[in-house]
């Protein structure tokens, strides 16, 4: 310990004293923003270019003297029980759980009474997240913003004992060493070789698994390679982006001990998620499968959970079925450091020989990164840690940053100060700052009415009038007739690249002359976003559209059987979820709905999932309660008591795998672009897109990656075309759902989710595209072409 710092921790014993003091929280602080990274990160086979992260300061008193905690949210999504992506649930929760414990008491004097003092606010929140959160937010809500919340607290009443978090939390090692740096599932083999050759600092190799044995074999086998080939046998983490059936694992498990006994794949492996996470349960008996395969011959093949384990109550039910030989702690997953530590010192009790892991989710800044490593240094045994040093942000923000010992070493620089061991610079966040909050001023933290508190209305309202007016009078100067009959190429560039970036608002009949004349395009003039709004409009207005006569399902059933093409067997009933009889296989699902909300799939009397997020039933009684739920007068987006019931379609009856989505976004005869995607446990989805021509595409909207897709056939393609040309509208996405043997009709969608996400080429594209479809229906109208099957299944028949 430094002089400095064996100094202030004796003066701040000296004030805190033998006996309990108050302390005073007396204000919370919090910034949403969004970090930039200088090159994309991927993870999970997933391609990030930012963080969206909270920063919380809590701030205790005593005495006259003010100690400043600090600590980051990560909202996760699905994967932390924080909500929608843009993170607006998770600020609503903080806020709330800023108001709730501001101000208030914390009475503490040494290690064991401040991290009760911690323990019981997080208690409070994590009842108060309960109460905020919703069926979207899964079992264990906010378990991301929780995290941030946490680390601040610890942060303040560690320096307020003049102790480091490590301390407090009970050190068990100073040293620290990063062990690995994940290889993404999207490279080649060769690639796999050249960085796995570059990262001989680590002692540890670690890959993302496809989900697919022979591809995950063959990366195995070449990690091992290129490891002996610059003189090293390092042990292989894989960690699966897509997980395997349980028979497929099976099988995997057995081809990883066959090859390390063939020698090609090293003797110690660890496999992570390589069931998914609703499946946790099985994992001990791939585990028992490993160990009795690698008895007596010197060989260690570990399995490891990954997201299933969400606390200790899902430790503890996996010990009890024999358990696994590794954990991976991810304290943004089950909630905080002391939830980490908790399950810990649960693993190593039940399995002294345990391997545990620490890790943190991609996006985190040096704030988490300081939190984790101190966490590391507490945790009773410490075999793989993943916290690096958060060095692709476009700005570090805590001073010091976390870094190495020296270049080209995987050791951690100690640490020297108390609590987190760093501090916050506020001028580096301040460019990447989304929003904001403080206790100390905002008189209602909770409820929307708040927002508007930190919008600045008028303050918009005049940017938005000076920009437009810069833009128009920038236009009025360069786009005449004089100027474009002598523009040479370098000016035309430069004339559309200010039409790049102006609306229809900035232009006047003579410079929509000029266009024309001239072979100039305004892109924003043809906008599918825009053209959504528009339909919206025109919707409240009482304008008819057509095209939601086919949102509801009993329209949509009736107009396909007219088309004669396969859909769900269903008696196209309309019940009260009581009604309902007790079957299998069945779907069960709401007449209106969206995102698979509210839709159920019966395998079997004691096996139902609820297709949203994945959560399984093992009755129909635990079924209806969970329908009850989403029924209820307080619930957001409550659906109403209209159900109805068809049958379950399948892609594969014999591992009940269900139906891959395919869904076409179709333009009057025309497939513009293609949709394949499947659900997977949690509520996320894992997508691929393809354009009409069969060629796979990104469109701009974040999702998942889909590995195994194959898109759609020209033949299946032909029969969406078809379908589309009944639909006398210029746009529908027609849903599917690829079955065994063929396309299954699914349902048909007006309005697409996150149509506002499509990349600038997209929008334009689909505007295109709209426009053309516009012109043909008009032609095939005057040419008398028969709408009659539309027109019956929907009762506009005339």
């Amino acid at each position: 310990m430094g002089l400095l710092r064996l100094l202030q921790s004796r003066r701040n014993r000296a004030a805190v004293g033998g006996e309990p003091h108050e302390f005073r929280l007396v204000r919370v602080e919090a910034q949403h923003y969004r970090m930039p990274f200088q090159r994309p990160s991927s993870t999970g086979g997933r391609s990030t270019s930012s963080g969206n992260n909270f920063l919380v300061t809590v701030t205790l008193s005593q005495g006259g003297r003010e100690f400043v905690g600090l600590g980051e949210c990560q909202p996760r999504h699905a994967l932390t029980g924080d909500g929608d992506r843009q993170g607006n649930a998770a600020w609503s929760f903080l806020r709330s759980a800023g108001a709730r414990v501001s101000p208030r008491a914390l009475s503490f004097h040494d290690r064991e009474s401040a991290v009760a003092a911690v323990r019981e606010v997080m208690a409070e929140l994590a009842a108060l997240a309960g109460e905020h959160g919703t069926v979207d937010n899964g079992e264990l809500p906010f378990r991301g913003t929780l995290l941030g919340i946490e680390v601040a607290l610890l942060d303040a009443v560690s320096r307020a004992l003049g102790l480091q978090i490590a301390e407090l939390l009970g050190k068990q090692r100073d040293e620290l060493g990063v062990s690995a740096s994940a290889i993404s599932s999207n490279v080649t083999l060769d690639e796999i070789a050249e960085r796995v050759a570059k990262q001989d600092k680590y002692p540890t190799t670690r890959l993302n698994g496809a989900g697919s044995a022979g591809t995950d074999w063959d990366r195995l086998e070449t990690a091992a390679k290129a490891n002996r080939s610059v003189g090293d046998d390092k042990p292989v983490w894989m960690d699966f982006t897509t997980p395997f059936g349980l028979d497929e694992a099976a099988s995997f498990v057995d081809g990883v001990v066959t090859r390390m006994r063939e020698g090609t794949v090293p003797a110690s492996v660890v496999l992570e998620g390589v069931l998914p996470p609703d499946r946790v349960t099985e994992l001990p008996r791939l585990q028992r499968q490993a160990d009795e395969a690698c008895r007596g011959s010197g060989l260690d093949l570990r399995i490891m959970p990954d997201e299933g384990i969400r606390g200790p109550a899902d430790l503890r039910r996996l010990n009890e079925l024999g358990g696994c030989r590794a954990l991976n702690i991810m304290p943004a997953k089950v909630g905080g450091l002391l939830a980490g530590l908790e399950l810990a010192r649960m693993a190593v009790e039940a399995d002294r020989d345990v391997r545990l892991a620490l890790g943190g989710l991609l996006g985190a800044s040096d704030v988490t990164v300081w939190a984790l490593h101190n966490l590391a240094r507490a945790l009773p045994r410490l075999d793989y840690l993943t916290a690096s040093p958060p060095v692709r942000a476009e700005a570090r923000i805590t001073d010091p940053v976390v870094t190495y010992r020296e270049r080209g070493s995987n050791l951690i620089a100690g640490q020297s100060s108390p609590g987190l061991g760093a501090r916050l610079l506020p001028e580096s966040v301040r460019p990447y700052r989304v929003r904001g909050f403080d206790s100390a001023t905002d008189r209602a933290a909770d409820g929307w009415s708040a927002v508007w508190d930190e919008i600045a209305l008028e303050s918009l309202r005049s940017e938005k009038e000076s920009v437009d007016a810069s833009i128009h009078a920038a236009l009025k100067r360069t786009l005449h007739r004089n100027a474009m009959r002598e523009a040479d190429a370098a000016y035309r560039k430069k004339m559309q690249e200010l039409l790049d970036i102006a609306e229809p608002r900035h232009m006047t009949h003579l410079m929509a002359r000029e266009l024309e004349n001239n072979d100039l395009s305004l892109r924003s003039g043809l906008s599918f976003t825009a053209l959504m709004f528009e339909q919206s409009e025109a919707r409240r207005l009482g304008a008819f559209r057509p095209a939601w006569l086919l949102d509801n399902k009993t329209n949509a059933y009736a107009f396909v059987d007219e088309l004669g093409i396969r859909r769900p067997a269903s008696d196209r009933k309309t019940y009260r979820f009581a009604e309902i009889e007790e079957a299998h296989p069945v779907v069960i699902k709401p007449v209106r709905g969206t995102g698979s909300r509210g839709a159920y799939a019966v395998f079997a009397p004691d096996r139902i999932r609820h297709l949203f997020d994945g959560d399984e039933m093992s009755s129909w009684a635990g079924m209806a309660a969970h329908a009850d739920t989403l029924m209820a007068p307080d619930s957001r987006r409550r659906l109403p008591d209209r159900w109805m019931v068809e049958e379950l379609v399948l892609e594969d009856s014999a591992s009940h795998r269900l139906a891959t989505d395919v869904k076409f976004y179709a333009c009057y005869g025309e497939v513009l672009l293609v949709r394949e995607s499947r659900r997977l446990p949690g509520g996320k989805q894992a997508v691929q897109f393809w354009t009409g021509a069969g060629e796979r595409t990104d469109v701009g909207i974040p999702d998942e990656p889909l590995p195994e897709a194959s898109g759609a056939t020209p033949e299946q393609c032909e029969l969406v075309r078809e379908i589309s040309r009944h639909i006398p509208v210029p746009f529908m996405r027609i849903d599917m759902l690829r079955g065994e043997d063929e396309l299954v009709f699914g349902e048909f969608t007006p309005r697409p989710g996150g149509f506002e996400q499509l990349n600038a080429e997209w929008d334009r594209a689909f505007a295109e595209g709209w426009v053309r479809a516009e012109g043909r229906i008009i032609e095939d109208v005057l040419a008398g072409t028969d709408f009659s099957a539309f027109a019956k299944a929907t009762g506009t028949a005339r």
